[in-house]
């Protein structure tokens, strides 16, 4: 049998060392997304579908967005879910800024059971076009995140500092993180578990996690019929 690399052997001892400091509890692993995140200010079911999203000191919360961006989008489809949707746990840091140390971080663990949807219009209405044109050449804009898909469940959340969260564990999560809606059977409710339960579920649903794009995404969508290419006559 060929031995182990002495690197490998001092990662693991590393990795077993952080592990005996933590008491042996679970770590949350760092989870980089761009396009779902949790939210944490716990809306009603229903409300944050067609809101942005900012980032605060206390992670990602929903805020109305820029007049006029609701004019890209039609009636909202809803999908009710008889078992749980999704069942997610960990650290959650925005995708595009990932190398940023001093950045507001989520532990977070959620289920959900509803999701609401944006649909796009198949064509603008005339009378929206000058709002729309003027919020797509607005540079500051561009770059504003719309939700387009809501989920709609219960969670427990704990936002910080991203240089201390490689030492989080679930037992941070339980003692120090806010519920939102009314979770039961929650792996952070039982921290001593090495996994999550499967029967997680929720006795009062909020939303906890949406989908987003950026606002450019549907300046680029409906391009054309926003800036209309002008006609170059030709001669023969």
């Amino acid at each position: 049998m060929s031995r182990a690399p002495l690197s490998l052997l001092l990662a693991l001892g590393l990795a077993m060392s952080a592990n005996a400091a933590c008491g042996g509890a679970a770590q949350l692993a760092m989870r980089p997304n761009d396009a779902t995140l949790p939210i944490v200010n716990g809306e009603d079911p229903g409300q944050a579908l067609g809101q942005c999203v900012r980032f605060t000191e206390n992670g990602p919360v929903t805020t109305p967005c820029p007049l006029g961006v609701e004019a890209f989008f039609g009636k909202p489809n809803v999908h009710e879910m008889t078992k749980p949707g999704a069942y997610a746990h960990g650290v959650y840091t925005w995708g595009g800024g990932v190398h940023r140390a001093d950045e507001t971080v989520v532990a977070y663990e959620l289920v959900t059971y509803t999701s609401r949807a944006m649909t796009w219009k198949v064509k603008l209405k005339p009378k929206d076009l000058p709002k729309l044109r003027a919020v797509c050449g607005a540079s500051d804009l561009r770059h504003t995140l719309v939700v387009v898909r809501a989920f709609e469940g219960c969670s427990k959340v704990l936002a910080g500092d991203r240089r201390q969260a490689w030492r989080w564990t679930v037992e941070d999560l339980a003692h120090g993180g806010t519920t939102i809606g009314q979770p039961l059977s929650f792996w952070s409710q039982a921290p001593d578990l090495d996994e999550a339960p499967g029967g997680a579920s929720c006795q009062t649903q909020r939303v906890v996690q949406v989908e987003v794009v950026p606002v450019e995404r549907a300046c680029e969508r409906y391009r054309e019929m926003l800036f209309p290419r002008e006609r170059i006559a030709t001669t023969p």
